[in-house]
């Protein structure tokens, strides 16, 4: 996982101002196995994207209550890297 953070200037003892997640997931691919052995496996954005916020916005200190807005993006990466950007809104 790669993490970008850009929230210069913001207080989180405060919690004044708001937050927006970007997030790039990499998929290998974007068939769902019609041989899996079981129901959970999916290629389900949304179930990396709380995951995801959870584990970045705790490694930050901060917590994921002021996230105001999330941007969320399939795609294929052989290597199924996800990209994440943490920004302030203004």
């Amino acid at each position: 996982m790669r993490v970008t953070a850009c929230i210069a200037g913001f207080d989180p003892k405060t919690l004044e101002g708001k937050i927006e997640v970007v997030l790039h997931v990499g998929f290998a691919s974007l068939e769902t196995g019609r041989g899996a052995k079981h129901r959970f496996k999916t290629i389900d954005l949304d179930n990396r994207i709380k995951l995801t916020i959870d584990a970045v916005m705790s490694g930050l200190g901060l917590d994921d209550r002021i996230v105001w807005r999330i941007v969320a993006e399939k795609r294929v990466d052989p290597e199924e890297m996800t990209e994440v950007t943490v920004r302030t809104l203004d």
